[in-house]
């Protein structure tokens, strides 16, 4: 569905990634994890077209980002940025119905299926009660899922997530994977998500990319790729892998 082929990334002076090859298939779900400022982020813009330096490397199907209209990728490609402009003061519902704009054929409204669908994805994440608020009175996590309601509503066919359990308590970082999951295992989205937190990687992720310093990569079903030696030459600390009942997770020791 997505594939990047031969990719070089870099900040002047460092090498962040150096000839990956990536492909993400329908129904995947990925986890990119590395250490701060390893190019995770500068990673994720990359395969969702947001480097136009990247996009001829970068495939969608049969053709390289670049060949593709804007509209074009935001109709197949969602993008939860880490930062975005905190200034809307639209209300909580104004806000998630952004998300459909991609879609939207005229330019007179819109059609009662989507506003259906809209409180769909406000309820999906908890904010139901919170749907007339003004966005900006929203806390950090409140609005961080009012973002991921409307990557919802946008119904993209790939989920590019940057740090998406950000400000969410532990409860709404669950539920957020939880959705994604379900996303890709039912109705065969891709998702790619930054994540920290390796407690959720072996449950929610089925595959993994680790990046290292100086542009090296593993990458891999999680239950190959995720392992102690592996780890902890990504982090510079140890760790230690303890069995649980939703597959084997790693502590620092």
């Amino acid at each position: 569905m997505l594939r990047c082929t031969n990719l070089s990334l870099s900040y002047p002076g460092k090498t962040l990634c150096d000839n990956l090859s990536l492909e993400i298939a329908a129904g995947q779900s990925w986890a990119i994890i590395g250490k701060n400022g390893s190019g995770k982020t500068t990673l994720l813009h990359a395969l969702g077209g947001l480097n136009a330096a990247a996009s001829r490397q970068v495939f969608f199907r049969e053709n390289n980002l670049g060949a593709y209209s804007r509209k074009t990728l935001a109709k197949n490609i969602g993008v939860l940025l880490q930062q975005e402009d905190a200034n809307y003061w639209g209300s909580v519902r104004d806000y998630v119905m952004l998300g459909r704009y991609p879609h939207q054929r005229s330019i007179f409204g819109w059609q009662n299926q989507n506003l259906q669908l809209v409180e769909d994805a406000i309820s999906r994440v908890g904010l139901t009660a919170l749907a007339s608020r003004a966005m900006h009175t929203l806390s950090g996590g409140e609005g961080q899922r009012a973002r991921i309601a409307l990557l919802l509503y946008q119904q993209p066919q790939i989920f590019l997530l940057d740090e998406p359990l950000q400000h969410l308590d532990l409860q709404y970082q669950q539920q957020t994977l939880k959705i994604f999951t379900e996303l890709a295992q039912v109705e065969k989205r891709a998702v790619v998500m930054v994540l920290h937190d390796l407690m959720w990687i072996p449950r929610y992720c089925d595959h993994a990319l680790l990046l290292y310093e100086g542009g090296h990569f593993i990458l891999g079903p999680t239950a190959e790729v995720l392992n102690v030696e592996n780890l902890e030459n990504l982090y510079k600390c140890r760790l230690k892998a303890v069995e649980s009942d939703f597959g084997r997770i790693f502590l620092p020791c």
